[in-house]
C-alpha cells in the first residue's frame, strides 16, 4: 500500500526534487491512500517533464476511515452532479423563454402589420363606396 513509483532519496538537498525544483505537497485522492499525505516533483511525472520523484509523508490511512470519507466525497460529487443538472436545465428554460418573447414579438409585429393593411382596405372600401355613391347620382340615367 505505501511505495513510492521512484527513489525516496532527494536529489538537490530538502525539499527539492531530482530536478532542482521545489516538491509540491498534495493530499491523495485514490481509494486506497485517501487523503494521505506526499509530496512529489512539481512537474510530475517524466512525461510531464518531471523526474518521477514521489514520497508519501503521511502514515497509512486505516481502512476503517476509507469507506465513509469515500462515501461522503461520493454524496458530495452527486451532488455537486445534480447542482450542475439543475444550472444547466435552468439555462435552458431561460433560452427557452427568451425564444418565447422573441416569438411573441415577432407575432405583435406581424399583427401591427396586419391591422394596418386592414385599416388601408377598410379606407378604400370606404372611399369607393362614396365615389361610387357620387357617380349614382350625377348620372342622368337612374335606374
Amino acid at each position: 500500500m505505501s511505495s513510492s513509483s521512484s527513489s525516496n532519496v532527494r536529489g538537490y538537498g530538502e525539499g527539492k526534487c531530482k530536478c532542482g525544483l521545489p516538491l509540491r505537497e498534495y493530499l491523495a485522492i485514490t481509494p486506497w491512500n485517501y487523503k494521505r499525505l506526499c509530496e512529489g516533483c512539481s512537474k510530475g511525472k517524466k512525461e510531464f517533464g518531471g523526474c518521477n520523484y514521489f514520497k508519501w509523508l503521511g502514515p497509512e490511512v486505516p481502512v476503517t476511515i476509507i469507506p465513509a470519507d469515500i462515501s461522503l466525497n461520493e454524496e458530495l460529487q452527486r451532488l455537486q452532479r445534480e447542482f450542475h443538472r439543475s444550472e444547466r436545465l435552468h439555462r435552458f428554460y431561460e433560452s427557452e423563454n427568451m425564444g418565447l418573447t422573441n416569438r411573441v414579438r415577432v407575432l405583435e409585429f406581424d399583427l401591427a402589420k396586419k391591422r394596418a393593411t386592414i385599416q388601408k382596405t377598410r379606407a378604400f372600401i370606404f372611399l369607393s363606396s362614396i365615389a361610387i355613391l357620387w357617380l349614382l347620382c350625377k348620372c342622368p340615367y337612374n335606374v
